[in-house]
C-alpha cells in the first residue's frame, strides 16, 4: 500500500491541490486504521471457544504427534488441525479446490461416516485414522449421533459441557 502511495505522491507533482489530496489520504488511512483497532478492542468475537481450547490442549498432551483424526471438513477453525496440529482426513476445501485439488471424495465420505458411522467403518481403514472428533461442526455437518458413537468406540476425552468427545479407533 505505501509503495502504491508514494506512486501516486509521485505522480501528483505540479498539482496545487496534492498537499491537500496527501493530508486526505492520510486521514482515510488512519481513520480506518484506528476505526478498525477501536472495533477489535469492544469486539467480543472469539475464534475459539474455551472448549475448543481445552480439546486441542488434551490432543496436543494426550495423543502421538503423527496421530490422524476424522473430523468435520467444513471449518477453518478446527481446533484439531489449527491449534493442536494434528492431521485430519480433509479439512475445507475453499482454497485448495482453486488450485486443483479434489476432496469431494474426502468429503463424501467424512459426510458418510458421520451420518452412520456402523455402515461406513471402512473409511476408518481407507484414511488410517486413529481418533473421531464429534463436536459441534460435525453435529450441524450429518447430525452425528452421540449415543452411537459411544456404543462403536471407547470415549478417550468429553469436555464438561459435553460439546466434544474424542474416541479412540480400536486397532
Amino acid at each position: 500500500m505505501s509503495g502504491f502511495a508514494f506512486s501516486l505522491w509521485e505522480r501528483l507533482k505540479g498539482l496545487r491541490a496534492r498537499p491537500l489530496i496527501g493530508m486526505a489520504s492520510c486521514l482515510v488511512f488512519f481513520l480506518s486504521g484506528s476505526l478498525s483497532i477501536a472495533r477489535e478492542l469492544v469486539g467480543s468475537y472469539q475464534a475459539y471457544t474455551p472448549t475448543g481450547v481445552a480439546v486441542a490442549g488434551y490432543v496436543r498432551e494426550e495423543t502421538e504427534e503423527h496421530s490422524v483424526f476424522m473430523t468435520s471438513y467444513d471449518t477453518h477453525l478446527n481446533p484439531i488441525s489449527a491449534l493442536a496440529g494434528r492431521t485430519i482426513v480433509c479439512g475445507p476445501s475453499l482454497w485448495l479446490h482453486w488450485h486443483g485439488f479434489d476432496l469431494s471424495e474426502r468429503q463424501m465420505d467424512i459426510r458418510a461416516f458421520y451420518g452412520d458411522p456402523r455402515a461406513n467403518e471402512q473409511l476408518l481403514k481407507k484414511y488410517d485414522v486413529d481418533y473421531i472428533l464429534v463436536g459441534p461442526d460435525e453435529r450441524r455437518l450429518a447430525q452425528a449421533d452421540d449415543a452411537l458413537f459411544s456404543q462403536l468406540y471407547e470415549p478417550v476425552y468429553t469436555d464438561e459441557n459435553r460439546e466434544y468427545t474424542i474416541y479412540k479407533v480400536p486397532t
